[in-house]
């Protein structure tokens, strides 16, 4: 429809960049009506093969008896490595230093050279690496297990209960758009959300795609601890 709003043709950090400025020129209850969330993708909790951990409990328990010397790498300020990895950080009650790198690419890079110990990476670009032995998966951020890794624990399970991180996808049309409108875009995201190569997503992918629903409330929300740095 004319002045409508088709598909999420750009990535838009909604969130977080609220927490991290001061003058971010938008608001997004404000400036935005949320249509439908289309998937939501974990990460997943890897370390260099020479760390001395095989699970989250020991990762845990081995920073704490060396506090301030494991680091993790993460592809710059407000990242989602970044996040991740601090809400873990926070959680768990440890001292691991955050080393920056200009995007995610550096950051996987150095950890296969073993320059950092741990990394919080999106599941879809990190799968293969995890499951050929190139470096070693621990956990997932999210709040349940996948079905490509069925024994891969989540944090939460594995000793840091309430622990969930995730990015999800979804459609955002400008404020004050007509709801018949937004109805269509939902009806029609969830025609495709329900076709078959894209509904058996799940028993290939980390991150497989959702059937299409509202939002809840008028424009999400973005939950904080405290102690992120």
């Amino acid at each position: 429809p004319r002045g409508g709003a088709r598909g999420p043709g750009a990535r838009l950090p909604a969130g977080v960049p609220r927490l991290l400025q001061d003058n971010v020129p938008y608001d997004v209850r404000r400036d935005f009506s949320p249509v439908t969330i289309v998937n939501q993708q974990p990460s997943i909790l890897l370390v260099h093969p020479g760390v001395a951990a095989k699970s989250v409990q020991e990762l845990i328990a081995l920073a704490k008896a060396k506090p301030g010397t494991l680091n993790y790498g993460a592809g710059g300020a407000g990242s989602s490595g970044h996040l991740a990895a601090e809400l873990f950080k926070a959680m768990a009650g440890i001292n691991i230093v955050g080393v920056r790198f200009k995007g995610s690419g550096q950051a996987l890079t150095s950890l296969f050279s073993g320059e950092v110990h741990l990394l919080m990476s999106s599941a879809s670009s990190t799968a293969p690496y995890a499951k050929s032995g190139r470096i070693r998966a621990l956990a997932l951020t999210g709040a349940r297990r996948s079905p490509s890794f069925p024994e891969l624990p989540t944090i939460a399970e594995s000793g840091v209960p309430g622990y969930q991180y995730g990015q999800i996808s979804g459609i955002l049309a400008p404020a004050k758009t007509p709801a018949a409108i937004i109805s269509r875009v939902q009806k029609e995201t969830a025609m495709v959300l329900a076709k078959p190569d894209v509904a058996e997503q799940p028993h290939s992918s980390p991150c497989p795609f959702r059937p299409a629903s509202p939002p809840h409330a008028s424009g999400g929300s973005v939950r904080v601890h405290r102690g992120i740095a």
